[in-house]
């Protein structure tokens, strides 16, 4: 064969080009799987930070965010504490507390499905999360269950055109602004023009 014949690759440089795709085939997944790491090492960190801000209303905090919720009394807590409900287990209303005391796994997957039948009744859209998967301590599933409770207790009352409570505190109601609006509904100072 001539050299000079583009078709052809000699023996040798072909399989150097496949060593090196293969090489940078792997290279780039581990360069993704370190990325997806880091973000996920990013994600519990502030998410825990999170938990325990309002953890910490109840003298309660957790240190591993995986597997301080295994068990439900933390997750319990947390709801009770953004809701500011006591939660009972459904269809009892004795005197007894709203959790399961026991350490097995049946009072785990007890107290998490507790927690979780709070939030469905909360209409909170929970997507493939089970009692389960919190009490093996899945860190996808546990990540996606406390952002779901971010969005939902943190997020959720945010409505365009709707001014709400936390985001109007400190704002003042403004005159000299409000020529600029369509419409004379209340308008608040940001920019502190008068």
């Amino acid at each position: 064969m001539p050299l000079l014949d583009s078709s052809y690759l000699p023996p040798a440089i072909f399989i150097l080009t496949h060593i090196l795709g293969i090489a940078g085939v792997l290279y780039w997944k581990r360069y993704a799987r370190g990325r997806a790491d880091e973000r996920d090492r990013v994600q519990k960190k502030t998410f825990t930070k999170w938990v325990n801000k309002h953890l910490m209303k109840v003298r309660k905090h957790i240190n591993d965010l995986y597997e301080d919720l295994r068990d439900g009394h933390n997750l319990i807590s947390l709801l009770e504490v953004l809701s500011g409900i006591k939660l009972e287990p459904a269809g009892l209303k004795t005197l007894r507390l709203p959790r399961e005391k026991g350490r097995m796994r049946f009072h785990r997957l007890q107290n998490v499905q507790i927690a979780l039948d709070f939030l469905k009744q909360r209409q909170v859209k929970l997507v493939n999360i089970r009692n389960d998967d919190i009490t093996d301590g899945n860190p996808k599933l546990t990540l996606g269950l406390i952002w779901t409770i971010i969005l939902h207790f943190q997020v959720g009352p945010v409505q365009f055109g709707v001014p709400v409570a936390w985001f109007g505190r400190g704002l003042e109601r403004t005159r000299g602004c409000s020529a600029f609006l369509p419409h004379p509904e209340p308008s608040f100072s940001v920019f502190g023009c008068d």
